[in-house]
C-alpha cells in the first residue's frame, strides 16, 4: 500500500508532512517538489522516478502527473494507493498565500 499525500499549498501541509516523516523512513518516502529545497525529484521527473518499495509519496504532485509514473498507475489500478490531502477555507488560504508571498519574495 502506498500513501499519496497531495500537498495543496497554504493548507497546513507542512504539519501533515512532519507526521509522514515520523511514520515512514526516508527510504520508504518520496518527496516531490523542487530538489533545491530538499526533494527527491520534481513533478517533471516523477514519471521516470522508481517508486518500487516506497510506502509514501509526499509533495506538490498533481494526480494526473502521478499517473504518468507507470508503477504509480499500476498500484492505483490495483487499489494500492491511499490518497490524502488537506483543504482549507479558500479566503483564508488566499490571505495566507498573499502574506507568504509578501514576506518571502525570494521563494519561486
Amino acid at each position: 500500500m502506498i500513501h499519496y499525500f497531495l500537498h495543496i499549498p497554504k493548507c497546513g501541509g507542512e504539519t501533515i508532512k512532519q507526521y509522514y516523516f515520523k511514520t515512514f523512513s526516508s527510504q520508504e518516502s518520496v518527496k516531490i517538489w523542487n530538489p533545491i529545497f530538499g526533494a527527491d525529484c520534481d513533478t517533471k521527473h516523477f514519471q521516470d522516478y522508481d517508486i518500487t518499495g516506497k510506502k509514501c509519496i509526499i509533495g506538490h504532485l498533481h494526480f494526473t502527473d502521478a499517473l504518468n509514473n507507470n508503477t504509480f498507475k499500476q498500484n492505483f489500478e490495483q487499489n494500492n494507493i491511499i490518497i490524502h490531502t488537506v483543504v482549507r477555507d479558500p479566503i483564508d488560504r488566499m490571505i495566507s498565500f498573499y502574506n507568504y508571498m509578501f514576506n518571502f519574495k525570494q521563494h519561486p
